[in-house]
């Protein structure tokens, strides 16, 4: 295939220049003939011119034609002494009288019958000249005839004809034509040598250009084409160079744009891929593979995904053919799925995720119902204690009754602040922090008032709140609110879960650090919940915490406490056996 191009290029200047070489050797071997024999017709006129005159001066001084014969054949001895091919001339006069034509001399033999029918003859009587090459029947040899008509004063009208052998010329023009041939065929390899390299001086640059554009097609823009030639070809090849210059500048601005459009694409948060019409995917980011969750490569089927709510999506855009955006599950997850045209034949697929967003209004809606039954809880048993005494203060005599009414009230309302204090708490976590207000603080205090702060819900669950402190506990530094805040929740957690058996509070300290733990008999939480008991909203059992009451912000609340302490906290649970909290704090922030 790559030498087609030099076989035909070359087969063409091979049959032109043997055409040209075959019209040549035909006009030259023609014209050569043509020379010579027009030479020796030349030649032969020349004689017949000298014998006419010679026959006029012989005819003066004699008055007759007699001795004529004789005399031609002095003049032939003298005309052809040194023309040795055509010695053998013959010269024929004929003289015209009277209209009738008599033969008055031939060289060789005296004739008296001349055959009068002659081409050459008739010619030379109509023409003045005549030329005739043909064979002669008596002589038994090809001869040329050349006869020509005189016109002489005082004499009349006569014929000279001269007639010579031309196997010489015969000779000489087979002679010639061997040698022709031998200086044709030298020329013929000659020309073959320079068609060779016509050839290869056109088919070379264009086997270069081939094998350069096979380079460029392969992403090669470093070769050019190296001719120094001032022709067209040189021209075309300064023309191409320039041109691979022009397209690797080209391409290179295409392949940073399509790599920086390629990159923005990948490096976008959410979902994305890029389809055709047949359903191809021809370009998608990591996050649209751990979306889709398959091994997904370029030019992988969309149809081939097994998520029916997208690929319906998917076939209701394209039936459509404008922008559509819905929400859809996949695998477990929420997304708004948007699809829209960027090409005619192109379309992009954006999966946003939603789930935390829906997580959230699950949380908002769970949130808020835990809200409303820890407030309603509270407040109901308010409105029922305060309507008891209300209705029946006059005849409650009873101080004890009374004041087991008072601690309903006042529990309920400590469960009603407990809830609006974690809320505020958990609002200026989520917006800007906690500020921690450094003083020093009496835990032994603390817990004491714990005692206080439970007391009335402890004795409502037939619960033991048992107290194991250091003696000579000594004030550390932290935030008084914050940490009682902390401990209210972890002991309120302890009271919700625990049924029966006791909470204890214990506190031990050494010269650097502070240790507190709140055990519990409650019914304790599975292994497998520990990793987020402190997460926000978090609750092992829904049903169960909607009926114990609580929103899942007060362990996360206990967290954030403990770290903005610079301390940690531990927890260790069994199911069934109980829950035990672990605090550490250092004795100076």
């Amino acid at each position: 295939m790559k030498n087609s191009l030099f076989r035909k290029v070359f087969g063409y200047n091979l049959v032109l220049m043997f055409l040209y070489l075959i019209i040549f050797l035909f006009i030259i071997f023609r014209a050569v003939e043509v020379y010579y024999k027009q030479s020796l017709i030349d030649l032969m006129r020349n004689i017949n011119y000298k014998v006419a005159m010679d026959i006029e001066d012989f005819y003066s001084s004699r008055k007759d034609f007699k001795d004529l014969d004789i005399h031609i054949k002095k003049i032939k001895k003298q005309i052809l002494s040194n023309r040795h091919h055509i010695k053998d001339t013959r010269i024929t006069v004929l003289y015209i009288s009277a209209g009738k034509i008599i033969p008055i001399a031939d060289t060789d033999v005296l004739v008296e019958n001349v055959i009068l029918d002659q081409p050459e003859i008739k010619k030379a009587l109509e023409e003045n000249v005549g030329v005739s090459f043909r064979y002669s029947l008596a002589l038994r040899k090809k001869m040329l005839y050349v006869a020509e008509k005189f016109e002489v004063p005082n004499i009349g009208t006569f014929v000279v004809r001269t007639s010579c052998y031309i196997e010489f010329l015969d000779k000489f023009i087979e002679t010639f034509g061997i040698k022709f041939i031998l200086y044709i065929l030298i020329m013929i390899l000659i020309g073959i040598l320079l068609a060779f390299l016509f050839s290869l001086s056109i088919t070379m640059p264009v086997k270069q250009l081939i094998s350069l554009i096979d380079k460029i097609s392969q992403g090669n823009f470093e070769q050019r084409i190296n001719i120094k030639r001032k022709d067209e070809i040189g021209i075309l090849a300064q023309r191409f160079n320039k041109m691979i210059d022009e397209i690797k500048n080209l391409t290179s601005s295409l392949v940073y744009e399509k790599e920086k459009i390629k990159n923005i694409f990948l490096s976008i948060q959410e979902g994305i891929a890029l389809i055709n019409k047949d359903g191809k995917i021809l370009l998608f980011n990591d996050k649209f593979k751990k979306i889709i969750g398959e091994n997904l490569e370029d030019g992988y089927d969309i149809k081939n995904i097994n998520f029916k709510q997208l690929n319906s999506l998917i076939k209701e855009f394209l039936q459509e053919g404008k922008l559509i955006t819905k929400k859809i599950e996949l695998n477990g997850s929420y997304y708004f799925c948007s699809i829209s045209f960027m090409t005619e034949e192109e379309f992009v697929v954006l999966l946003y995720d939603i789930t935390e967003y829906e997580k959230l209004q699950n949380l908002k809606e769970e949130l808020t119902s835990c809200i409303v039954h820890d407030v309603k809880t509270p407040i109901m048993n308010i409105r029922s204690s305060t309507e008891i005494l209300q209705e029946k203060l006059a005849n409650i005599k009873d101080y004890n009754l009374l004041q087991k009414f008072f601690d309903i009230i006042f529990s309920n309302i400590n469960r009603i602040n407990l809830l609006v204090n974690n809320l505020l708490l958990f609002s200026k976590i989520e917006n800007k922090g906690l500020d921690l207000n450094i003083e020093l603080v009496d835990l032994k205090k603390i817990i004491d008032d714990l005692e206080i702060f439970f007391k009335s819900r402890l004795e409502q669950k037939g619960l033991e709140l048992k107290l194991e402190i250091q003696k000579n506990l000594k004030p550390i530094k932290a935030d008084k609110f914050k940490l009682e805040q902390a401990f209210i929740n972890i002991v309120d957690n302890s009271i919700k879960y625990t049924d029966k058996g006791f909470i204890k509070v214990t506190i031990s300290q050494d010269e650097i650090k502070t240790y507190i733990e709140v055990e519990d008999t409650g019914i304790g939480i599975p292994e497998e919940f520990l990793p987020k008991v402190f997460d926000e909203f978090f609750v092992v059992d829904r049903l169960k915490s909607a009926e114990r009451g609580g929103t899942g912000l007060g362990l996360a609340i206990v967290k954030n406490i403990i770290k903005l302490h610079k301390g940690e906290i531990i927890l260790e649970s069994k199911p069934e056996v109980g829950t035990k909290f672990k605090i550490v704090l250092n004795n100076e922030l």
